[in-house]
């Protein structure tokens, strides 16, 4: 007959192995008898409930570059088989042996529990504390880059705003690990000092934690994917998803040098060398990847604001400004996203010998939100306050009056003798515009701007 199979994932620290002993043996009770462990999965196979026992420890002396069936692993499980457990299984360094429940216990491994605590300190300090705190770090280092340098405008950009929640909700169940790791490991130290037993870890909040760990890490993935996706629907080239494509060819690539190592025996020095290739190819292929996306991405941005047209969105025109000849030139950029469904840019100008220049830009802003809305005014304020800095002319702070003249609930202006600059708000609309031409007549521009938020 044939065997059926039943797979777990599993992402668990080191801290969290002895308690696979209860839920193996809660498993098998079931009629799942532990078959095969891996490095993210545990796989079961289908037989009759029965009473076990289940002894998990780790082999120090096995590293990431060893053969995993080396004479240090054999020998290890011919010394617990001489004490009554029976080999199941094997990852590397995590050994699996079981034993019947009906009948006394084997004897102890393990019987200095200085050893033993030392063994998993050993384990933790190479394989998990390095591993996971770098990840924090890195996160630390683009959260506060990405909101230091974007601030509220990270609302603008899909890609960017769902990157950002997915580090959000990545973080609750890192924090909850990395907290959980150092207080772990403290107390395991203690021990070691003491000659005491290793800390138990509770079951339940085992299982929660390493649950929220691996709902959030997918939940993360899937937020940065649906960022990409949307980037894509709106316009911007599909080598977006390039990046994502390099980083699934680098885990092939782990996953294929991982494979190497536990197959073929070679010596240490051998799968090192081995190894170290392998991450060059992969460091290639990824800064490779990221080279053609600058470069595709630097080469098709000045076509993403001439796909679009204004499509009925309303914009100032310089017939708007007495300006009656067409214009010889014009340039429209929509963008948006989820925050900000409504975000373009249109420009109108006429450059012609022996006529005064003139030129209309119109940008409008439509978050989703009044509270979203004043954040980002208040940006662009600052934005409007820099931009003239070292101008002549000074910036006028609408009172509500004055704003009301121009439609808006509130806004600043900036007037030349050619130009006149200005930045309003109303509701939840931001309306940007910037308007040069010598013969300009500001009761036409007034009555302009009403009849646009009309």
């Amino acid at each position: 007959m044939k065997p059926v199979y039943m797979r777990q994932v599993y992402i668990g620290a080191i801290s969290d192995l002895k308690n696979l002993e209860h839920h193996f043996r809660a498993m098998a009770a079931k009629g799942w008898m532990i078959d095969k462990i891996s490095q993210f999965s545990h796989r079961y196979r289908a037989a009759e409930p029965c009473e076990k026992r289940f002894f998990v420890d780790l082999l120090p002396q096995i590293t990431v570059f060893d053969y995993p069936e080396n004479e240090d692993a054999q020998d290890y499980r011919r010394i617990c088989e001489e004490s009554g457990w029976a080999f199941v299984t094997a990852n590397q360094q995590l050994h699996v042996f079981c034993a019947e429940g009906d009948i006394p216990a084997p004897t102890p491994i393990h019987t200095d529990h200085r050893l033993q605590a030392e063994i998993y300190l050993k384990a933790c300090r190479r394989y998990e504390l390095l591993n996971t705190l770098l990840p924090l770090l890195f996160i630390g280092f683009m959260l506060f880059t990405s909101l230091s340098g974007f601030g509220i405008e990270v609302f603008l950009n899909d890609m960017m705003l769902f990157v950002m929640l997915g580090y959000l909700l990545f973080l609750p169940g890192y924090i909850w690990v990395i907290g959980y790791l150092l207080v772990w490991y403290r107390r395991v130290r203690k021990s070691a000092g003491q000659d005491l037993p290793m800390p138990a870890v509770d079951y339940c909040l085992s299982r929660i934690r390493r649950k929220l760990f691996m709902l959030g890490g997918l939940a993360g993935l899937g937020s940065m994917l649906a960022g990409i996706v949307l980037e894509i629907s709106r316009g911007f080239p599909a080598v977006l998803l390039l990046p994502v494509v390099m980083a699934f060819v680098s885990l092939g690539i782990g996953l294929w040098l991982r494979r190497q190592i536990n197959l073929k025996r070679r010596g240490r020095r051998a799968n090192i060398r081995l190894f170290a290739a392998g991450i060059a190819v992969a460091a290639l292929v990824g800064a490779g990847g990221m080279v053609f996306t600058a470069f595709q991405m630097a080469a098709r941005f000045p076509d993403l604001a001439s796909v679009h047209s204004l499509d009925g969105r309303p914009a100032l025109r310089l017939a708007d400004m007495g300006v009656t000849a067409p214009p010889t030139g014009t340039d429209t950029v929509v963008l948006g996203s989820v925050a900000v469904p409504v975000r373009y840019r249109y420009l109108e100008m006429r450059l012609w010998q022996g006529e005064p220049p003139a030129a209309v830009t119109t940008e409008v802003y439509r978050p989703v939100s009044r509270a979203l809305t004043r954040g980002l005014y208040s940006r662009q304020v600052k934005q409007f306050e820099d931009s003239h800095r070292h101008a002549l002319t000074e910036n006028i702070y609408l009172s509500p009056d004055e704003a009301a003249l121009w439609g808006a609930d509130e806004g600043i202006a900036n007037r030349g003798d050619t130009s006149i600059d200005l930045l309003l708000r109303k509701d939840k609309t931001i309306l940007r515009l910037n308007l040069q031409y010598s013969d300009m007549n500001p009761e036409t521009v007034q009555q302009a701007v009403l009849r646009l938020w009309a």
